[in-house]
């Protein structure tokens, strides 16, 4: 027969045991939810970022359309296209410093480098502003307007992507 000190002992022992487990358990929970939960933040952040479109090339948009109609001076639209742009490459730079969980395969794929055609166009379009060339920007402004309608396809199956992923870390939360 044990003695009472023994048993004590053994009920310590399994206590302490059991409390240890209990903190692993816990720990490696806190954990995982806190990944997860993360997870589930970035899906929504990569779908706020560019739902709706992002703003910059929202208003570069404009900004072609009022440089060709006249209501913006060519100077005026080249430096908003130019302050445009920045904004764009440095939420793309963030994007690219953190990396969401997979999701920067759509958000820097097939969007951005139509984004970056817009861009692009979006130059020859002032370049034929600036000369005087209304007939050529017109033209050049069908195919910015192109470059656009790819780019918001491209934030369209990014949004889809984005959502998906939020929405399967908060059932796996």
């Amino acid at each position: 027969m044990r003695s009472l000190k023994q048993t004590l002992a053994l009920l310590i022992a399994s206590g302490l045991l059991t409390a240890a487990a209990l903190t692993m358990v816990s720990s490696w929970g806190m954990h995982r939810s806190g990944t997860v939960v993360q997870q589930a933040y970035v899906g929504k952040d990569v779908t706020a970022d560019i739902l709706p479109p992002p703003m910059y090339l929202i208003e570069l948009r404009l900004v072609l359309s009022q440089a060709l109609e006249g209501s913006m001076s060519a100077i005026q639209a080249r430096g908003e296209a130019q302050r445009l742009e920045q904004e764009y490459r440095a939420r793309v730079a963030y994007w690219r410093a953190n990396p969401p969980y997979g999701l920067e395969a759509t958000l820097l794929g097939a969007q951005h480098t139509a984004a970056e055609r817009f861009f692009r166009s979006t130059e020859r379009v002032l370049e034929k502003v600036t000369a005087g060339d209304i007939a050529g920007a017109q033209s050049e402004l069908q195919l910015a307007h192109a470059d656009y309608l790819d780019h918001r396809k491209g934030v369209d199956a990014t949004v889809v992507e984005a959502l998906a992923f939020a929405q399967n870390a908060a059932q796996e939360f």
